[in-house]
């Protein structure tokens, strides 16, 4: 790539392979105290239930698996440490420990930077954890013991057998999902609709993939009704994410404004069950990507400038509501 440049669908130069720079400008960048915790659960998950998390009270619902995960992880971990630390005048446990350890060390923390809680971001960080399991496994074998041979075989199966029975859930979710956007359909017409959601909904990717969404529709968005433009939702999570660089009372000003925009457009405004949560839920909803004052800024925006009724509930979805002016609402 340096003597010859960029080439199609290649990165345009080697910088641009070693750092991608994926979250600095977004509200998922940032080092603080809360995303330690998101830390923990990420590196738990990546071994043992594979959720990605997005509130920190989830925690307390999880503590015996990442408790569990911790130890599993810990344990493999010293066990490696100490076979390589043996084995350090080799040539082969020196490059282990230098191309797992730097990437797991550096890893760890640009995931602290942005994104700790998912597990998916721990693929290539916490892969040191296959050749630990594997130094380990091959140390306890060395004598060849079928009894220990049916220890490792059995806790390697009991794992595998503990993740599938977590995923057996998700099996028809995609299905659930898009019924449940035909119910919603019918009861809020998307042509004359505005969707205010949280934005880390099952609901959003279903409806921007079978509604042909787009998400820059809205600074072009026709007055009502534009049955073309169906995928049309205002998310509680893009201006933190986007508009990171806004302070809190900036941020509710800006989400107050399309939502007063798509009023005056002549459409109909529809929350999810959002707009029933308490302060504290909203506060910790929106802690993987904003503090707790634009939280707070977008939450008390909302209810002082916006009136609420109920609209429809859906059995999957939950209940949506009507949103209005609070001067008109009175």
């Amino acid at each position: 790539m340096s003597l010859w440049g960029p080439q199609p669908n290649n990165a345009p130069s080697v910088i641009d392979l070693l750092w991608t720079g994926k979250g600095i400008d977004s509200g998922w960048a940032g080092f603080n105290l809360r995303k330690i915790g998101f830390l923990w659960t990420g590196m738990g998950e990546y071994l043992i239930g594979g959720r990605n998390i997005g509130q920190l009270e989830f925690i307390y619902s999880m503590l015996r698996e990442l408790i569990l995960a911790s130890t599993i992880i810990l344990v493999l971990g010293a066990g490696a440490l100490a076979i390589l630390w043996r084995n350090r005048q080799t040539i082969d446990a020196r490059i282990l420990a230098a191309i797992f350890g730097i990437t797991f060390g550096a890893g760890e923390f640009f995931n602290l930077y942005s994104q700790p809680q998912d597990p998916q971001m721990q693929i290539n960080v916490m892969s040191w954890l296959t050749i630990a399991w594997a130094l380990v496994v091959a140390t306890i074998l060395r004598h060849r013991s079928a009894p220990r041979l049916v220890v490792c075989a059995a806790f390697g199966f009991l794992l595998l057998s503990y993740n599938i029975w977590m995923m057996l859930p998700l099996r028809g979710v995609d299905t659930v999902w898009r019924l449940t956007l035909d119910r919603i359909e019918r009861e809020a017409d998307p042509g004359r609709t505005v969707f205010l959601l949280h934005g880390f909904e099952p609901a959003v990717s279903k409806m921007f993939y079978h509604w042909d969404g787009r998400w820059n529709y809205f600074e072009t968005l026709s007055p009502s009704p534009t049955p073309q433009t169906k995928f049309k939702i205002l998310a509680l999570v893009s201006g933190p994410v986007n508009k990171s660089s806004l302070t809190p009372q900036e941020l509710a000003d800006d989400l107050q404004r399309q939502m007063e925009k798509a009023m005056d457009l002549g459409y109909d405004v529809v929350a999810s069950d959002i707009w029933s949560w308490d302060l504290s839920r909203m506060v910790s909803s929106l802690s993987t990507v904003a503090n707790k004052e634009k939280a707070e800024a977008i939450y008390r925006m909302l209810h002082s400038k916006f009136a609420g009724t109920p609209d429809f509930s859906d059995p999957v979805a939950g209940p949506f509501f009507k949103i209005q002016r609070a001067d008109k609402g009175k």
